[in-house]
């Protein structure tokens, strides 16, 4: 992220990345709080995952203990609330999606495609991509 940042800032823009849940729910306020200089809100990625895809890998993922990474009975519950908020929040700002699966499958192409859809350099493409679990 810190190339996408500086890339951003010779160009007087501003890079801005993060991944968590939790940010399905704050798309609205991260609109607010990231507008560019000219008042534009940033233009949002998505990654789409089917919640049952979701909802199978964190049942694979496990805390250093061995434990579920998240044993609450309501997960169902919370990961369909949280992808709903997000799509419906992105209805309303510029936003690009691509399914996960392309990011494992061809993780290259599919990290090429978003660096050119969101005008970014493909010097550090090679990190990037060894940095995806295929």
């Amino acid at each position: 992220m810190d190339f996408a940042r500086v890339e951003a800032a010779a160009r007087g823009s501003l890079g801005v990345g993060g991944k968590h849940p939790t940010l399905c729910k704050l798309v609205d306020k991260a609109a607010e709080a990231f507008k560019n200089s000219s008042g534009d809100p940033p233009l949002f990625i998505s990654v789409i995952r089917s919640v049952e895809e979701v909802l199978a890998g964190w049942e694979r993922a496990v805390n250093t203990d061995g434990k579920p990474w998240w044993r609450r009975p309501d997960r169902e519950h919370i990961v369909r609330d949280l992808v709903e908020s997000r799509d419906e929040a992105l209805k309303n700002y510029e936003h690009i999606r691509f399914p996960f699966a392309d990011l494992r499958r061809e993780p290259r192409a599919t990290m090429t495609r978003l660096a050119r859809q969101c005008e970014l350099p493909l010097t550090h493409l090679e990190n990037a991509t060894k940095l995806i679990k295929c």
